[in-house]
């Protein structure tokens, strides 16, 4: 019986807190619940197995951010098909006069301009080009800045990885990332 202010509170299961996991009567209970658990699953098997390859059906592993400018560069992510992991890209950002000389920009600024799409034209010109450029450009013409499915490979290819914090430095040379 714990005694927090005027309240007594019981817990049946505070027996099975074993902070040092060496507990004998802890560690034969949780063993017994695998037993069972794998037992009973069993049965359960197939349509966890078919409910898996429904789920990765769905997921579009094709798939790339949209870019965001830093510093120069715009930095995006993008999953190959096949792939695991993201894989983090950086495209040099560019000016309007290289950006044009893009036949895919050039040819979607025809068809929006012709389509009567209003943001196409002056003042917001620049603005169009950017759009496409992010969208069009960087995810094709990129440099890797952080392949997620060969930082796997170095931690022994795990069932599951969590990247947080993609960072890169303020020269752009070095990238810091969480595992």
């Amino acid at each position: 019986m714990l005694r927090i202010g005027s309240h007594d509170i019981s817990d049946p299961f505070f027996w099975m807190r074993d902070d040092s996991r060496k507990n004998p009567q802890v560690q034969a209970l949780i063993e017994q619940e695998n037993r069972f658990t794998e037992v009973y699953g069993k049965a359960f098997e197939p349509l966890q197995q078919q409910l898996l390859k429904e789920l990765k059906a769905h997921v579009d592993h094709d798939v790339s951010r949209l870019p965001y400018p830093h510093g120069g560069y715009y930095y995006s992510t993008k999953r190959d098909k096949g792939q695991k992991y993201a894989i983090h890209i950086r495209g040099k950002e560019l000016n309007d006069q290289q950006a044009i000389k893009d036949p895919q920009v050039r040819v979607m600024l025809w068809v929006l301009a012709s389509s009567g799409t209003a943001w196409v034209h002056a003042p917001h010109y620049s603005c169009a080009i950017r759009v496409l450029m992010m969208l069009i450009l960087y995810p094709h013409a990129s440099q890797v800045v952080l392949d997620l499915n060969s930082v796997a490979e170095v931690f022994g290819s795990p069932k599951f990885m969590h990247v947080r914090a993609v960072t890169p430095s303020p020269d752009h040379n070095l990238v810091a990332f969480s595992v």
